[in-house]
């Protein structure tokens, strides 16, 4: 749904919701292995991911003198997502679940200005972003004599780096980016004119990991959550890249000859593991600048019909 007024203002809104059912792979070690082995599906278990997610945003042209745009998108999106197991054979409610619900604000101030023979647009990006994290399942309650539902996984860490394969209890995420685009145009003679475009953006991202145990407490009816460690993890991202081309028209054709040059990526992260008394783990590094792609070389040819 969205609305417009005058040619300077629009807004809109939109909502999806998604759900997958993929299979479960599990790893499966050879015999007399510690090392090799093989993955196999889950004969009882799948995977069921869902998405629900709502965004509205809104692009706003304030200010306008003869060749000279300005205005600003502003956009909003709150996001939940979900991760769990569903039995194949039989209709069963799952004992595990793991959650993640997000929030992302982002303003994108932009100008443009047109002059004889050519145009520049430039565009800035502001992005805030917050994302929680639960890892949860249901436990059968001693006490109460009833399962529990939504009680934190217990976990511990792995003393290093963070592997992909870690699991932990809960985690709270937050990240800012920021960064700009320019693209021009500028004619050298008739319809031939020169074309160039730069893109960079940073990111700095921050995420705590929670590991602990889940239990009910002497004297108590119900699970509490008990943190032993904690992670800090922080990344900082650059990414930089741009292209170079001419346009030719003749007629109703155009053509467009551009050389996207590489996309360079630099990162740096810092990771730090506490127990709830001393450091255990601190390392920062730093990598080389990498490239991501390569450099292309793109040709399009546009024809306008009914010309």
């Amino acid at each position: 749904m969205s609305y417009e007024y005058n040619g300077n203002y629009k807004s809109g809104i939109r909502y999806r919701k998604n759900r997958e059912d993929g299979e479960n792979y599990k790893w499966r070690y050879d015999e007399n292995s510690e090392i090799n082995g093989n993955y196999y599906v889950d004969e009882h278990w799948k995977d069921r991911k869902t998405a629900d997610m709502i965004r509205a945003y809104s692009k706003v042209r304030f200010w306008r003198f003869r060749g000279m745009d300005a205005g600003f998108l502003f956009f909003v999106q709150r996001g939940s997502y979900s991760n769990m197991p569903v039995n194949k054979i039989s209709p069963s409610e799952s004992s595990s679940l793991n959650k993640a619900n997000e929030f992302i604000i982002e303003t994108n101030p932009f100008f443009n200005f047109k002059f004889k023979g050519g145009y520049l647009d430039f565009g800035l990006l502001l992005e805030l972003s917050r994302t929680s994290i639960t890892n949860t399942s249901t436990r059968w309650n001693s006490v109460s004599r009833a399962e529990q539902p939504d009680v934190l996984k217990s976990s511990s860490p792995y003393l290093g780096w963070s592997p992909s394969w870690e699991s932990y209890s809960s985690a709270s995420e937050w990240f800012f980016a920021t960064g700009f685009e320019s693209y021009s145009s500028i004619a050298i003679y008739k319809r031939l004119s020169l074309l160039a475009r730069l893109t960079y953006l940073r990111k700095f991202t921050s995420i705590k990991k929670q590991y602990g145990n889940s239990e009910v407490p002497e004297g108590g009816t119900s699970y509490t959550f008990q943190r032993t460690h904690l992670r800090d993890h922080n990344k900082n991202e650059n990414w930089i890249t741009g292209s170079l081309g001419v346009s030719y028209g003749r007629g109703p054709v155009q053509l467009f000859v551009t050389l996207q040059l590489p996309l360079a990526y630099l990162i740096k992260q810092k990771t730090k593991l506490n127990d709830n008394d001393t450091r255990l783990f601190e390392h920062e590094k730093r990598n080389m600048w990498q490239v991501q792609e390569p450099t292309t070389m793109r040709i399009l040819m546009v024809y306008a019909l009914g010309r």
